[in-house]
């Protein structure tokens, strides 16, 4: 295989700002249990991103460093799958370190550099599978990209697809899809016609213009690039940047110890919101771990489900849709960092 392609994988399930108002419109999606869209998933910046490994997700630059700021995100969980703000259908997960193009971190303006991976701390991608990459060279005409995000003038956390040609202008990707912010880092997948089955990312989404929107182009030099970060290798011309979390609360996981997937709702104290607040419905197939939150309570309440919709919940809070039964449950620990609560079935 080339050094210039990236394959896809297709998991154990199935094993088992302005920007032009382009002519081509999007279309929501409401459901991404599919092997091509689960790949794809949120940022918790709200940024877009596509898993390529099984811990390594392709997204914008400007995704993970503020040029405006000067500094570094440091919300760049995952959230796989996701299609509105209710329901985290594949897990959260923590981001371990970034990789970024040196020029960027400087303040180029070059879309160029507008490129980055961001490494997770779990392979989710062995379950969920990973999108596939090519390099495209110059002058390329794609016949339909399509790119699939969390556009910012959209019901936040909802996902929305848009399929349109394109062309390889030097560095760039051009289009008339419909974007918009919060599209951000959204990989552009090229679709052979004569073979739908053949797709390929070949591009990032990064901003939205006055007579066209675009991205940079993933031509063999970035490929090489990107590899190398995968790899664990820091390319010339690169940067890394770890996630050097100091704790000052506790990082809540759930697992999921079950012959069966698991439907899950935590309530918390948010460290970041300064408040309780809802998680969401968090479903975990077996054997998955997820973030849930970081807090700096020692309890916390949840309830559970499994296929057969047992419910181990016992008391009752009030939610905005109506009563759920809820278990409150304990954090023993008697120092900050990760704790994990354990779903433990009988069967």
């Amino acid at each position: 295989m080339a050094s210039s392609v990236i394959q896809n994988h297709q998991g154990r399930l199935d094993k088992k700002p302005i920007h032009l108002r382009g002519l081509y419109t999007r279309t929501q999606v409401v459901e991404a249990s599919s092997a091509e869209l689960r790949v794809i998933g949120e940022l918790s910046n709200f940024c877009t991103g596509t898993l390529i490994s099984a811990k390594h997700v392709l997204t914008a630059a400007h995704c993970v460093y503020s040029q405006d700021r000067s500094e570094w995100q440091n919300n760049l969980d995952f959230i796989p799958g996701k299609v509105d703000s209710s329901k985290i259908p594949f897990g959260r997960y923590e981001w371990r370190r970034v990789y970024a193009p040196i020029e960027f971190i400087n303040g180029s303006k070059d879309v160029t550099f507008d490129y980055a991976i961001v490494e997770l701390d779990e392979p989710i991608g062995n379950e969920l599978g990973w999108a596939g990459a090519r390099s495209v060279e110059d002058k390329e005409f794609i016949n339909k990209v399509r790119m699939t995000g969390y556009p910012g003038d959209k019901l936040r956390g909802t996902l929305w697809t848009v399929t349109c040609p394109a062309e390889v202008q030097e560095n760039k990707i051009v289009y008339l899809c419909d974007t918009f912010a919060g599209m951000s880092g959204s990989g552009l997948f090229s679709i052979d016609p004569s073979n739908e089955n053949e797709v390929y990312i070949v591009g990032v989404h990064s901003y939205g213009g006055i007579d066209s929107n675009g991205g940079v182009s993933l031509n063999s030099e970035r490929m090489k690039i990107i590899k190398s970060w995968m790899n664990g290798e820091l390319a010339s011309g690169t940067i890394q940047h770890e996630n050097a979390e100091l704790y000052s609360y506790h990082k809540l996981y759930a697992k999921n110890n079950c012959k069966q997937s698991i439907s899950s709702y935590f309530s918390l104290f948010d460290y970041n919101r300064g408040y309780w607040s809802s998680v969401g419905e968090v479903t975990l197939i077996p054997g998955m771990r997820s973030l849930i939150g970081r807090t700096p309570n020692t309890f916390y309440y949840l309830w559970g489900e499994s296929y057969e919709k047992n419910w181990t919940g016992v008391n009752f809070i009030q939610t905005n849709s109506g009563s759920v039964p809820m278990m409150e449950s304990r954090i023993t620990s008697g120092q900050w960092g990760d704790w994990t609560h354990y779903f433990n079935c009988q069967i």
